[in-house]
């Protein structure tokens, strides 16, 4: 990547839609709820992100109601026309680095804090790119 670039970071998210529910008149607040248990259910706690081994700072973030459109082949494997578009809402934790200096960096994440690391990313930084 070339020097000067934020990196948005996302540590963990969850949503939930008006497909999931089943409900195309999904209200802002049944959606709300509906995620805050998804992320119960899942065992989110508060991800842990470290890049070169620094922890960084991570900020709870929520969506307010966001418009989607299903394909007919969706990842839900939704056919009832009613229910291929609407409304949801996300949740989780989140933050924007700084540009990283110039060579390979470690970005990883543990999901739910418990000290095992779920994923791991490696950013190079490239004068020349």
């Amino acid at each position: 990547m070339k020097p000067g670039t934020k990196i948005f970071v996302l540590g963990v998210t969850v949503e939930c839609s008006a497909t999931e529910l089943g409900d195309p008149e999904a209200t802002e607040e049944e959606l709300r709820a509906c995620a805050e248990e998804m992320a119960a259910q899942l065992g989110f706690g508060t991800p842990v992100v470290t890049v070169d081994g620094e922890t960084v700072s991570l900020r709870a973030i929520e969506t307010g109601p966001v418009e989607y459109v299903l394909p007919a082949d969706n990842i839900l494997g939704e056919t009832d026309p009613a229910l291929l578009s609407g409304q949801f809402v996300a949740l989780g934790f989140a933050t924007l680095l700084h540009p990283l200096p110039p060579g390979e960096h470690e970005i990883m994440i543990d999901f739910d804090g418990d000290g095992d690391i779920d994923n791991t990313t490696t950013i190079i930084v490239d004068p020349n790119a």
